[in-house]
């Protein structure tokens, strides 16, 4: 747990006000791999990491006094490798992944709802193919293809992105 503060200044008068903050961040992140075959290795894995703030909000003209709003985001990643090697120049690969996140900010009730703006759920699911290729001993090749879906409760948030990256790696 992180605390923290800062001051507001008031132009017109000598007063500062410490602005309070409280922050707790926190992660965790298992991985499975195992090899059923003598070239092929598959692995599993799933991340957490969440983050939980209190700060003070500076939303009245009156000098010394605030408010107090809470923010929290999780965040869950799931993922799928596999890898095979064809033989000793080309390996072929494919990943599955996706990531679930929440966000939510809330006011005191004091102050007007501010809507559908005070919380996000997203995801986006996406499946990568790659091969590599080896062609000397220090030089070799690669070339992906990524598609990803983003959907979240705002849909203005939603899309699909295709990418192809081709690389030239060298080694020494």
């Amino acid at each position: 747990n992180r605390q923290t503060s800062s001051t507001a200044w008031y132009p017109n008068q000598t007063t500062s006000l410490v602005t309070p903050r409280n922050s707790l961040i926190q992660s965790a992140g298992s991985s499975i791999w195992f090899s059923p075959l003598q070239r092929l290795v598959l692995t599993a894995n799933y991340g957490l990491l969440t983050f939980d703030a209190e700060q003070a909000l500076l939303l009245t003209p009156v000098a010394g006094s605030y408010l107090t709003g809470r923010y929290s985001s999780r965040g869950h990643v799931y993922g799928l490798d596999g890898m095979y090697a064809l033989n000793d120049q080309w390996d072929i690969s494919a990943s599955l992944q996706q990531v679930r996140s929440s966000a939510r900010f809330s006011m005191p009730s004091t102050v007007p709802a501010i809507g559908a703006y005070t919380r996000l759920d997203t995801t986006e699911s996406s499946a990568t193919a790659r091969i590599d290729w080896r062609f000397a001993k220090q030089f070799g090749c690669m070339l992906e293809y990524r598609f990803s879906a983003y959907r979240a409760n705002e849909r203005q948030y939603n899309g699909d992105i295709h990418s192809t990256t081709v690389a030239l790696t060298a080694r020494w």
